[in-house]
């Protein structure tokens, strides 16, 4: 009678203890659920209000013509990022008559924040449409709208060296430099788009102006870029 009486005894505590952790169990996942619930709606509403301050942003701008590129943007500025690189493509037209336009490639690095496009370096590879010249001019680049709000146009500036082969010469150096105007074409969170008008031009030493045997010091370009940058 006592083992029968001892399994009873077990079978009760046993019972008690489930109705117990049962109701713990239960309690649990529901508060794990209304937690994952609220978070998730937290979330939802944070990015609904970040849209609605990019959308608001957009329309101020918008409504007061502080138009930054011929498209309007649609998503958060490039401004938020301080770090940049691109690609430009396009020609130079000689404008001294020495048969040097030129096929244009460039690429980009450098800074940027609201202020300031672009503050860096370039590099690029240019060859002659016709006589197969080329030049690859290496430079300090800045760009700029001179303001801190959205602007459609903006300054470009480069000065450094391009490094160039004339027909059967040797790679000789001579001075570079470059001044325009930009315009953007479109703007969204990852790239930003512009085409550039510069005159660009090129100083020859009088020792490489007799090896290559040009009548100037001075090779004057008009050129026209179109790049991008991210």
């Amino acid at each position: 009678m006592s083992l029968i009486h001892a399994a009873r005894q077990y079978t009760l505590n046993h019972q008690d203890k489930s109705n117990y952790i049962a109701p713990m169990v239960k309690n649990l996942l529901l508060t794990i659920f209304f937690a994952a619930g609220a978070l998730l709606f937290t979330s939802r509403a944070q990015a609904a209000r970040e849209t609605a301050a990019i959308q608001t942003t957009d329309s101020i701008s918008d409504n007061g013509f502080e138009r930054e590129s011929l498209v309007p943007r649609s998503t958060l500025s490039l401004a938020f990022s301080h770090f940049t690189w691109g690609a430009e493509a396009g020609s130079s037209l000689d404008m001294t008559s020495h048969d040097l336009s030129t096929f244009d490639a460039d690429v980009l690095i450098g800074f940027k924040n609201s202020f300031i496009k672009i503050v860096g370096f370039g590099a690029g590879l240019h060859r002659s449409i016709h006589s197969g010249n080329n030049m690859i001019p290496v430079y300090a680049v800045f760009r700029s709208s001179f303001r801190s709000k959205p602007s459609l146009c903006f300054l470009n500036l480069q000065a450094g060296y391009s490094f160039n082969t004339y027909g059967d010469s040797k790679t000789m150096s001579d001075l570079y430099g470059a001044l325009g105007l930009g315009i953007n074409l479109q703007k969204t969170s990852k790239a930003s788009s512009y085409v550039i008008l510069s005159l660009a031009c090129q100083h020859l030493n009088d020792k490489n102006k007799e090896a290559v045997k040009f009548d100037t010091n001075y090779i004057l370009f008009a050129k026209l870029m179109i790049g991008v940058t991210f």
